[in-house]
């Protein structure tokens, strides 16, 4: 069997991408950078989130193309970019919840198998051969995400505008991120590696061939946001029109709704990664 990477897209919801993809020995991987929370950045690039989904996205090229379990490669992954983070600033001095964070979910044919990981809340779903599609893996931020909605809410319902009720969930955000890899928390991919061990890794029970959609949360957002699709009705248009498409209906829905006033949401708009997968 072989995994293969039939369509891609990663664009941005401005100007600064904060998503990545790659690709190397028989992984690929989707990254989602957290947009960051420090009153400015610390380390070089766009954004610290830009730098660090790049940044251990190259890094994981070579982690992946050598002979490691998934753990063990995305551990390497994050010593070297914790590494080339010290030589712009020393992170051991910066409140941990103030550095970059990312989800990460990864599609790696190992053996005879399709492991599945996912560590955040970036989505996989997957279908085989005749059968439904299944989404993989959870993550705490959920609740986090549905905690920010309602701040949201509340300014709105007291007459508030939008703009006021954004400000208090923005700070929200920030003590939220204080629970990064924390017990009472939510596990996610830092320059500690803390969230690691975390990571859901199961093999997909369906044999070949599988189809695989691995994406961030801005592209999941037709499903689980705007509902103009289920799981299925995603890989269905996918599969027969490319990703292409989705990505100018996501882009339609929000234009139509800048004001998020039909569909509440603490970004107007988000970075959006998918990336379709074979397993044939």
């Amino acid at each position: 069997m072989t995994l293969t990477v039939a369509d891609a897209i990663c664009r941005p919801a401005s100007t600064v991408n904060e998503d990545t993809w790659g690709r190397a020995g028989d992984a690929v991987w989707v990254l989602d950078g957290a947009t960051g929370v420090a009153p400015s950045p610390y380390l070089d690039g766009a954004s610290d989130a830009a730098w660090f989904s790049r940044e251990i996205s190259g890094r994981f090229e070579e982690a992946f193309s050598v002979a490691l379990s998934t753990p063990a490669a995305v551990l390497r992954g994050v010593h070297a970019t914790a590494e080339a983070a010290r030589t712009m600033c020393d992170i051991g001095k910066v409140p941990a919840f103030e550095l970059p964070s990312a989800s990460l979910v990864v599609a790696r044919e190992v053996g005879s198998r399709l492991e599945l990981t996912n560590l955040g809340d970036s989505v996989i779903v997957w279908r085989g051969a005749g059968g439904p599609a299944n989404r993989f893996g959870w993550s705490e931020l959920g609740g986090f995400e549905d905690a920010l909605h309602r701040v949201l809410d509340a300014a709105l319902a007291d007459g508030l505008p939008r703009a006021v009720g954004v400000e208090r969930a923005r700070a929200l955000a920030r003590e939220n991120r204080k629970l990064m890899n924390r017990p009472d928390g939510y596990w996610i991919l830092d320059l500690s590696g803390a969230g690691v061990s975390q990571a859901q890794i199961e093999a997909c029970p369906a044999p070949a061939p599988v189809d695989v959609l691995l994406m961030t949360d801005g592209f999941s957002r037709l499903v689980e946001v705007y509902g103009a699709y289920d799981w299925d009705g995603l890989m269905d248009r996918a599969l027969e029109n490319g990703l292409e498409p989705l990505y100018d209906e996501l882009r339609g829905i929000e234009a139509a709704d800048e004001a998020c006033s039909r569909f509440q949401r603490f970004k107007a708009r988000d970075d959006a990664t998918a990336v379709m997968l074979s397993w044939r």
